[in-house]
C-alpha cells in the first residue's frame, strides 16, 4: 500500500461507485474536508456517507476546519485564484486547523481522500491543505502527496 492522499470527488456519482473506487485504490481512511459535511445528494451528507464508508470497512474523519469558508469562495468562482489561496492559507494558521492538518499528515499511513474535489475552489483549498500536512509532518515521517482522482 502507498502512503499519501487521493483527493476524489464524488459528484456524477453514486454511493456504490464512490466507495467501490476508494475501495480499488485500498483507501483506508476518509478524510471529509468540506466545512459541512452536506451534500444535494443526501447519500454524501456525513452520516450516510460515514454509514456507507464503515460497511466497506474505511474509515471516516470529518477535519471541518480544513473546510473552505462559504465567503471565501467568490473569489475562485470569479478568476481572483491567488486572493482565494491567500485567504485560505491565512486560514490554516488558527489553532483547530493547525491541530488538523497534524491528524492529516498522521493519517498518511493509510490513504485518506480529503472530499469534495472537481470545482476550482475545493482543487485548490486540496492542493493548500496538502502542502499544509507537509509543513506540520514530523521529519521522520512519509510525506503527504497528492493523487488527483
Amino acid at each position: 500500500m502507498t502512503h499519501g492522499v487521493v483527493s476524489a470527488g464524488y459528484e456524477g456519482r453514486s454511493i456504490e461507485e464512490f466507495v467501490a473506487a476508494l475501495q480499488e485504490l485500498e483507501v483506508g481512511t476518509v478524510a471529509d474536508v468540506r466545512l459541512n459535511a452536506i451534500s444535494r445528494n443526501a447519500c454524501f451528507s456525513k452520516s450516510r456517507l460515514r454509514e456507507a464508508l464503515a460497511s466497506a470497512g474505511i474509515g471516516y474523519r470529518h477535519l471541518r476546519s480544513l473546510g473552505n469558508a462559504k465567503e471565501n469562495r467568490q473569489p475562485f468562482w470569479t478568476g481572483r485564484v491567488e486572493e482565494g489561496r491567500r485567504v485560505f492559507r491565512e486560514a490554516l494558521h488558527v489553532p483547530e486547523a493547525e491541530a488538523e492538518l497534524h491528524e492529516l499528515a498522521e493519517l498518511t499511513a493509510d490513504h485518506v481522500v480529503p472530499t469534495p474535489a472537481g470545482t476550482i475552489w475545493s482543487m485548490a483549498s486540496t492542493h493548500l491543505v496538502i502542502s499544509g500536512a507537509n509543513q506540520t509532518l514530523s521529519r521522520n515521517q512519509h510525506p503527504v502527496r497528492c493523487h488527483v482522482r
